[in-house]
């Protein structure tokens, strides 16, 4: 066994010898100390650009922000105009539609004024919630196209005469209408949908 310990040593001394060298060594720790000093630079000039980079955004918007705010501070007669108009054609958009839909309500009710009055009332909802449907229809279509007059017994007329309170009759009277004989006149699509 001692022979086989003294064999095996001198082989791992003969490899030793063989592979060690200490240039080599020197020379590939000195390369690795180089890459990592060359990492470490590359490492801090992208921090440093990151950093300028970011102060960059920072400053750019503070300028802008403070000529914004100086642009606000400052009266100028086109911006003013500008905006006045803007805000004009948004409030006349919403005044139209309000007015197409509470006007498609209303001729959506006037014709169907033969229906009990909580049909109206739906019939005032839907014809306000899909105004952009009902309105060209009842106007374009109805009134226009085929010539059909739409009859005008108020601006909401849900309640007949006899079935509003008096207070729907005193305070609301928009709501109230009288029927006559013309009433029957808006059945107009009852006979067509009898099979």
């Amino acid at each position: 066994m001692d022979f086989a310990n003294q064999l095996g040593n001198s082989v791992a001394y003969a490899l030793h010898t063989a592979t060690y060298n200490p240039e080599a060594e020197a020379y590939a720790k000195k390369k690795e100390d180089a890459k990592a000093e060359q990492t470490a630079v590359k490492d801090d000039q992208e921090k440093a650009t990151a950093a300028a980079a970011a102060a960059a955004e920072v400053a750019k918007d503070a300028a802008a922000k403070k000529e914004a705010d100086e642009a606000r501070r400052t009266f100028r007669i086109p911006r003013l105009l500008g905006r006045v108009v803007t805000y004009t054609f948004y409030a006349m958009i919403l005044v139209g539609l309000f007015f197409m839909s509470l006007a498609s309500a209303s001729y959506a009710v006037n014709l169907n004024l033969y229906r009990p009055w909580m049909q109206r009332i739906f019939y005032a909802v839907y014809g306000c919630l899909f105004s952009l449907i009902s309105f060209p229809y009842i106007v374009f279509y109805r009134r226009w196209w085929l010539g059909h007059t739409i009859p005008n017994y108020g601006l909401l007329p849900l309640f007949e005469a006899g079935e509003a309170s008096g207070f729907v009759q005193t305070y609301l009277p928009f709501l109230v209408f009288t029927a006559d004989e013309h009433v029957k006149d808006t059945m107009e699509w009852e006979g067509r949908l009898a099979l």
